[in-house]
């Protein structure tokens, strides 16, 4: 490899290695944040210190089922049909993805989360 490849390499590797993450501060939302991310009660990513914060991610899933309410945060028998798998988790919140896969069967992405 030449010097100036290797140069292009480093560069390429350095600007990719910052791009295309899903940490809190690269995703508006919280179905496509990391889990131990935090969310308002609209769930758009906040920080977990912010005063707005309401919910901390614990893990996502799909599901070809529609999952109850519009999207927007439900809690009770939901969070345990849809989260039982992942402790803590009171509430879930998700959306349809149809129109990006095309896949019925994993069609809503759900995000699990606990209240804070």
């Amino acid at each position: 490899m030449t010097r100036r490849s290797h140069v292009a390499f480093v560069t390429l590797v350095s600007v990719l290695s910052g791009c295309g993450g899903t940490g809190p501060s690269d995703v508006d939302y919280a179905v496509d944040a990391l889990a131990g991310a935090c969310a308002d009660q609209k769930t758009v990513v906040v920080d977990c210190d912010d005063d707005k914060a309401r919910w901390r991610v614990l893990g996502k899933r799909s599901s070809g089922q529609r999952p109850p309410g519009n999207g927007d945060p439900v809690s009770g028998a939901a969070a345990t049909t849809y989260c039982g798998d992942f402790p803590g988790a009171t509430a879930i919140a998700w959306s349809d993805r149809y129109s990006q896969l095309g896949d019925d069967s994993q069609r809503f992405k759900i995000v699990c989360m606990r209240a804070l």
